[in-house]
């Protein structure tokens, strides 16, 4: 605990001069809500839907030409990446029930739902794709051959990684315990299919003893949370422990040593996908704000060492090999976003994470004093692209308040349930759990609001329209301070980051991921 450590955010917290002050005071609240309107969506433009359309001789898109974008253009211009699909799939065609959710309620662990089911499962299929974890190794699949190994590159020091996993605003946790018990079962199953491929192995007959004998690392899950709460991954991973134990006594009591491949794939089955007995979980109770992750989480500084890249060993590169470390975050609301990337930044330097992927919310609730993307944003709104003379705290309230309409009918003010149904003209199937709507009552407050802005000026977008492009600019910071910044180490670019819909807005309207992991 070290008061403050991570407030503050990143980059200067007011620039305006006397001369700009003066300038915005003859401004009433709808003008400079009107320019920032415009602002926002060229901004957007350029970044996300025509960067090209900008060079040096040209001034932009015209007002009547930003009119003309509709909500469908905005939404549109990011990318659905939703990678839930292959965490759930199933050999059992007649079982219509996915994998992943099978081993869920085998667990009896509560999820939250099917929506929340499909956001973990993408979240986890991120990191498969970012090669953080293993590639979903299912015990369903045929045993891999050695050229498969050989491409996926996994060798001896592969299987001896250690892997950690960091949940940021974990509440109970339930993200990382799913992300760490898949890493878990898909490393175990890798050892045991590579041990599989030994010629003494390869009859029809399965030796179960060096199965068995194999021994991967735990993975390491580390839940960050300032409240203690009911029903914790830790509950659940000690109950599988002790079902583990369990089972391995009654095996031994069975005094049997060998079994045909169909037995051992039974006797495993129980696992489904998720290896919960191989998880060792630490929480750290400390409000994210407080958190010093370096001096909480020694031992990831100890393994990845401070080289620099210049002094980059083969030393150096194997013992990289032996330990990777991702942060993961689901939904964490507004300013927590900021201050959990604040709270990496020692651990960053020192070349202890290898990827983060966060889901972002609650962009209402976020806070210029905390917003780490503060000279990114100010340079964007002042610059050509932006064309406004000063971009300050007030004018990033307006936009953080305006984000509160992409969850909200125009008409009513409401949270509005199908707002998936006028971009995909298909129905929401809510379940009447909708997450974090809670940023709504930004609604109100200083200036007008964003229907009576998107009404005045005659934008087709709407008030949605522009909460959804504010949104994601409040992202874009985020992604450029965090690879121009937190994963930027000797001057050099060690990191991609991307921006994407992690499920479709009909499973949660809160739907941008933010992914980094380290180029190649």
């Amino acid at each position: 605990y070290k008061e403050g450590v991570n407030c503050g955010g990143f980059g200067a917290t007011n620039n305006l001069d006397e001369i700009n002050v003066t300038n915005l005071d003859n401004l009433n609240d709808f003008e400079r809500a009107n320019q920032l309107a415009f602002a926002v969506l060229r901004i957007f433009h350029y970044i996300f839907i025509s960067p090209e359309s900008w060079d040096n001789s040209s001034s932009g898109l015209t007002e009547a030409k930003l009119k003309e974008l509709t909500e469908g253009d905005i939404y549109n211009a990011i990318q659905l990446l939703d990678l839930s699909a292959t965490e759930e799939e199933n050999e059992d065609q007649k079982d219509e029930t996915g994998r992943l959710t099978n081993a869920l309620n085998r667990h009896r662990i509560k999820s939250g739902g099917p929506r929340h089911i499909q956001q973990i499962a993408s979240i986890l299929g991120h990191l498969r794709a970012l090669d953080l974890i293993p590639k979903n190794v299912s015990h369903f699949t045929k045993l891999r051959s050695p050229e498969f190994l050989a491409k996926e590159k996994i060798n001896e020091d592969g299987l001896n990684t250690k892997t950690t996993i960091i949940e940021m605003g974990a509440g109970r946790g339930m993200l990382g315990l799913v992300c760490a018990s898949a890493a878990a079962y898909s490393w175990g199953n890798t050892m045991v299919s590579e041990n599989q491929q030994k010629p003494e192995l390869a009859h029809k007959e399965l030796d179960i003893e060096p199965a068995l004998n194999i021994d991967p690392p735990k993975v390491e899950l580390v839940l960050v949370e300032r409240a203690g709460t009911r029903a914790k991954a830790e509950t659940k991973i000690r109950t599988a422990i002790k079902v583990a134990i369990s089972d391995a006594k009654n095996e031994s009591s069975n005094h049997f040593c060998s079994v045909t491949r169909d037995r051992y794939i039974k006797n495993q089955r129980h696992r489904e996908c998720l290896a919960l007995d191989r998880v060792a979980v630490t929480r750290i109770k400390c409000d994210l704000a407080h958190v010093d992750m370096y001096a909480a989480l020694p031992f990831l500084v100890s393994s990845a060492g401070s080289l620099s890249k210049s002094d980059h060993s083969e030393n150096d590169a194997a013992q990289k090999q032996k330990r990777k470390t991702m942060v993961v975050a689901k939904h964490l609301c507004g300013a927590g976003t900021d201050l959990a990337l604040k709270s990496l930044r020692d651990l960053a330097s020192a070349g202890a994470i290898d990827g983060c992927v966060m889901a972002t919310c609650c962009h209402g609730l976020c806070s210029w004093k905390e917003y780490v993307g503060r000279d990114h944003l100010r340079s964007l709104f002042c610059g050509k692209v932006g064309g406004l003379s000063s971009f300050g705290e007030n004018d990033f309230n307006m936009l953080r308040r305006w984000t509160s309409a992409s969850v909200l009918d125009g008409d009513a003010k409401q949270p509005n349930r199908q707002k998936s149904a006028d971009l995909k003209n298909g129905n929401d199937p809510s379940d009447g759990n909708e997450e974090h709507n809670n940023d709504s009552v930004e609604i109100t407050g200083r200036g007008p609001t964003i229907f009576e802005v998107a009404e005045e000026l005659g934008l087709k977008c709407g008030g949605r329209g522009i909460g959804r492009a504010c949104q994601r600019l409040i992202d874009h910071g985020r992604c450029h301070y965090m690879e121009k910044q937190l994963f930027k180490r000797n001057n050099q670019k060690e990191f991609k980051v991307t921006l994407s819909h992690y499920v479709d807005a009909s499973v949660t309207p809160q739907n941008a991921l933010i992914a980094a992991s380290r180029i190649k």
